[in-house]
């Protein structure tokens, strides 16, 4: 499936950590569940992608994404190219 990569445009590769069963190994262990999904003209407007640590009341970690207003609004209106898709096959 082709998507695009927001924590990798970003340079944070930290964002694509285990996100769900940690603590809990019979669940099938720490996995990459958790995610956020934006339109291709949207992820223009991504200026942060962060994965925050709420171990202590679950074991799904949160997925915080930040936006900039204007360059959503860009994107909303469909007033900027697209970025390209990712192959997530090649995200580990």
């Amino acid at each position: 499936m082709q998507r695009t990569d927001g924590a990798r445009t970003l340079g944070r590769p930290d964002a694509l950590r285990a996100t769900a069963g940690h603590g809990k190994p019979h669940q099938g262990g720490e996995q990459r569940i958790d995610r956020h999904y934006t339109a291709p003209w949207n992820i223009n407007a991504v200026i942060d992608v962060t994965v925050l640590d709420t171990s202590d009341v679950t074991d799904h970690d949160a997925v915080k994404v930040v936006y900039s207003r204007a360059r959503l609004a860009e994107g909303l209106r469909r007033t900027i190219t697209p970025l390209p898709p990712h192959d997530l096959s090649s995200v580990s």
